[in-house]
C-alpha cells in the first residue's frame, strides 16, 4: 500500500511539474504532459522521489521530466548578464540563456565553452574576462562541452587571435564538420567553424598546474556530449564541481549505459558537491544563485549542495533517466 502511495504521489508531482514547466517553456508550443505508463518506469520515478525527500524535491522533479531539465529555445534576444566571480577561481561570462565558465588554475586559465560566434567572443567574452581581471591571452585550453554553436561558436576567435588549443570529442568534431541542412538559416550556412584540434576521449584528464579535469562521454544531446568534474575553491575550501553538458538528455539504452558508466565509474569517486552547466536558465536555477552571490558575496555559496546531498542527487539522476529509457526499452532495466 505504501509503495503504491509513493508511486501515485511521485507521478502526480511529475504531472503537475511537467504542466507548469511546459507552460513556462520559452519557445512556446508547450508539450503535452507525460507520465510513465509502465510499472518499471513508475517504480524508478518513485525511487527517485523517495531519495529526494523534501530537500531535493525540486531537483528530482526536474530530473524526472521526460527529457530532463531541458527547455525550448528562448525566443527573446540574448540577455547579457554582468560578469561574475562565482567561486574564488571560477567565473561566469555571457548571457542568461548560455555562457562560459573560466577556471583559474594558478598556472593559467581553462575556458569552458565560448558563446555563439566570433563576434560575441570579441564583444562579450573578452571584455567580460578583462573586467574580471582575467587575461584572455592566459587561456591555456578551451574545452568545448559539445558540438552546438552556442558552445563552440566563439572558439575560432581564440584560435585566430590567441592560438588557444581547443578540445572536443571526436564525435562532435565530426558533427560540426557536416554541411548544414538544406533549410539551414543564413547564420548556420555561413558559420565560421573552429579548426579541428585536440580530442577528448572517455576517461581522459586535463592537467594544468595542480588542477585536474576529468571527462566522461555520454551521447544523447549530441553524439559526443561530455560530463566533466573540476575542482573549485569556495572561500578557500576545495570542492568538486560536476558539469553535465547535455543536462540529463539520455534518450536510449546506449546513452543510458554511458551515463551510468561515467557517473558510477568516474564521478561518484570524485565526491562532487555541486552540479551545474553553461545554461543557467535550464539547470538548477543558476540565475537565482548568481543573484544571491551578487547580494552576499561573502555568504555561503548557493551552488554548493555538499557531498552527501550531491551523492543523492546523482542517484536521483540515475533513477530518473533509467525510468524514461525503460519506458521505451524494457531491456534497459
Amino acid at each position: 500500500m505504501k509503495s503504491r502511495y509513493l508511486v501515485a504521489c511521485a507521478i502526480a508531482a511529475l504531472v503537475a511539474a511537467w504542466s507548469v514547466d511546459a507552460r513556462a517553456q520559452r519557445g512556446g508550443g508547450a508539450a503535452e504532459p507525460q507520465t510513465a505508463q509502465t510499472k518499471a518506469a513508475q517504480d524508478l520515478i518513485a525511487k527517485a522521489m523517495a531519495i529526494a525527500k523534501d530537500d531535493l524535491k525540486a531537483e528530482a522533479t526536474d530530473a524526472c521530466l521526460p527529457g530532463g531539465p531541458a527547455r525550448d529555445p528562448d525566443p527573446r534576444p540574448m540577455q547579457k548578464v554582468e560578469p561574475l566571480k562565482v567561486f574564488d577561481n571560477l567565473y561566469y561570462v555571457g548571457f542568461e540563456q548560455v555562457g562560459t565558465w573560466t577556471l583559474d588554475t594558478g598556472a593559467g586559465l581553462i575556458l569552458f565553452d565560448t558563446l555563439n560566434n566570433p563576434q560575441e567572443a570579441e564583444t562579450v567574452l573578452v571584455p567580460g574576462l578583462k573586467q574580471l581581471g582575467l587575461d584572455p591571452a592566459n587561456i591555456k585550453s578551451i574545452v568545448l562541452s559539445h558540438g552546438h554553436a552556442d558552445h563552440f561558436g566563439g572558439a575560432p576567435y581564440f584560435q585566430e587571435h590567441y592560438n588557444t588549443p581547443v578540445m572536443m570529442t571526436a564525435a562532435d568534431w565530426d558533427l560540426i564538420a557536416r554541411p548544414p541542412r538544406g533549410n539551414a538559416n543564413a547564420a548556420a550556412a555561413t558559420r565560421v567553424l573552429p579548426k579541428r584540434d585536440k580530442i577528448i576521449n572517455d576517461g581522459d584528464t586535463l592537467k594544468l598546474g595542480n588542477t585536474t579535469i576529468k571527462f566522461g562521454i555520454y551521447p544523447g544531446h549530441t553524439p559526443g556530449t561530455i560530463m566533466f568534474s573540476a575542482p573549485v575553491l569556495d572561500h578557500g575550501v576545495r570542492r568538486v564541481w560536476l558539469s553535465p553538458a547535455g543536462a540529463l538528455q539520455v534518450p536510449n539504452k546506449e546513452s543510458w549505459m554511458a551515463f551510468k558508466h561515467i557517473i558510477n565509474d568516474y564521478f561518484q569517486a570524485d565526491q562532487p558537491e555541486m552540479v551545474f552547466n553553461s545554461h543557467p536558465l535550464t539547470m538548477n536555477d543558476g540565475l537565482a544563485k548568481m543573484a544571491e552571490i551578487r547580494k552576499n558575496p561573502n555568504g555561503p555559496n548557493p551552488y554548493v549542495l555538499g557531498k552527501a546531498k550531491t551523492a543523492r542527487y546523482l542517484d536521483i539522476m540515475l533513477a530518473c533517466r533509467q525510468a524514461w529509457v525503460v519506458e521505451k526499452d524494457p531491456s534497459a532495466l
